[in-house]
């Protein structure tokens, strides 16, 4: 970061944080935050593929016929 003026300089040297970078960087962490959310919630909304139920395994999965 670049101070603007001497003034800014010396808050910024004395370990201030100008308000305009603290907003900045609650917003990154706020949509970082969100897309987590999205990304986990996908995650547990998997849908079953079409023609299979999600109550009844898949044809290929169930045991095989006696033979005679």
């Amino acid at each position: 970061m670049v101070a603007r003026s001497v003034d800014e300089a010396e808050f910024l040297a004395k370990g201030g944080a100008l308000v305009a970078e603290n907003e900045r960087a609650a917003l990154e962490a706020a949509e970082a935050a969100k897309r987590a959310a999205e990304q986990a919630a996908a995650l547990f909304e998997a849908k079953p593929a079409e023609g299979e139920s999600a109550e009844t395994p898949a044809a290929s999965e169930e045991a095989p016929a006696e033979e005679k």
